[in-house]
């Protein structure tokens, strides 16, 4: 199961943590989540056989964006140019919410639909102010 992963703030990073955490219960049910894919405001970076927490935790904390990563970053590529890409089976958008709308995870969460990868969001706002769109989607 390819997972992009939108946004490495404390969510993102508390997520990409989680899933190395659990790596022995996903082989016990014989699944496969890899993280192929992260974005964060200075870029992305991407790996088929998917990301390495630790050197990307230490490259975020050192030059403050994974676009930096020598494994695969990619300083100019935004989310959607990400989910292009990848074409990922599920998108986690963990991007901050703005103030009295739903921003940019709105746009990134109906293109992820329209790709066909399921979306998980910590994200309220598109929920909440355009419900209406994203059920349509």
């Amino acid at each position: 199961m390819k997972i992009l992963l939108i946004g490495f703030g404390n969510v993102g990073r508390a997520f990409l943590q989680l899933i190395e955490e659990e790596r022995r219960r996903f082989r016990r049910l014989e699944v496969d989540p890899r993280i192929v894919g992260i974005v964060d405001r200075g870029g992305a970076t991407i790996s088929e056989n998917g990301v390495k927490a630790s050197s990307l935790l230490k490259v975020k904390m050192e030059k403050g964006s994974v676009a930096f990563s020598k494994e695969g970053g990619f300083p100019s590529m935004d989310a959607l140019d990400a989910i292009m890409t990848i074409q990922p089976d599920v998108t986690v958008e963990a991007t901050p919410t703005s103030r009295g709308g739903s921003g940019p995870a709105l746009k990134h969460i109906l293109k992820a639909l329209e790709q066909g990868s399921h979306v998980v969001s910590a994200n309220k706002a598109p929920f909440a102010y355009d419900y209406d769109t994203v059920m349509r989607t």
